[in-house]
């Protein structure tokens, strides 16, 4: 019951409505900026070709990233903005939390991923120099491909555990929780 109690109050937070709203606003301005700067900047700047793929993808992680964070915080703020006589129906299944969070987790393992990708394109184009322009853009693709894999099986290797059907329910909707603390700090 104590849970319940908590979820009540989390609905009711004034303050966590606010910050809620202000990352939507935050993410949606940033999504707006992101398309802007792909196509006045990203597209036009003397990059060979790879470096531009690489870049563009990074950026694509971002937008995904921050369409991600405003579908979960709008759902929540929906649903705290729902009237419930129980308390308890302030909280969330497992599986709407798995789906509300897991773009946001997989997306922002990707964003992570893809910023070394553009540094390893780099000391392959320096350390390859004579012969770079014949690989085309298979650097590009390879790398995000790799990109892919370490950002997907991060994601999985941190949600390996849970448990996705179980009928408990949370307070708040979190990628890290106790079960996966270890994993989330190694």
């Amino acid at each position: 019951m104590d849970s319940c109690k908590h979820a009540n109050e989390l609905a009711h937070n004034v303050a966590l409505n606010i910050v809620l709203i202000i990352v939507i606003i935050i993410s949606a301005i940033a999504v707006l900026v992101e398309i802007w700067i792909i196509f006045k900047t990203t597209n036009r700047i003397l990059l060979h070709q790879n470096t531009r793929i690489l870049i563009i993808v990074h950026q694509l992680w971002l937008i995904l990233h921050c369409i991600a964070r405003i579908f979960a915080h709008t759902y929540v703020l929906v649903a705290y903005h729902k009237t419930h006589v129980d308390p308890c129906g302030y909280m969330t299944l497992l599986w709407e939390c798995f789906m509300m969070r897991t773009p946001i987790s997989v997306t922002l393992f990707l964003n992570a991923a893809s910023i070394p990708t553009v540094v390893i394109e780099r000391a392959i184009a320096t350390y390859f120099s004579s012969r770079y322009e014949n690989f085309g853009k298979s650097i590009a693709v390879i790398l995000i491909v790799i990109q892919l894999t370490i950002g997907i099986g991060s994601f999985l290797f941190i949600s390996s555990n849970f448990k996705l059907f179980d009928s408990e329910k949370v307070v708040y909707c979190s990628t890290a929780n106790k079960e996966n603390a270890l994993r989330s700090a190694a």
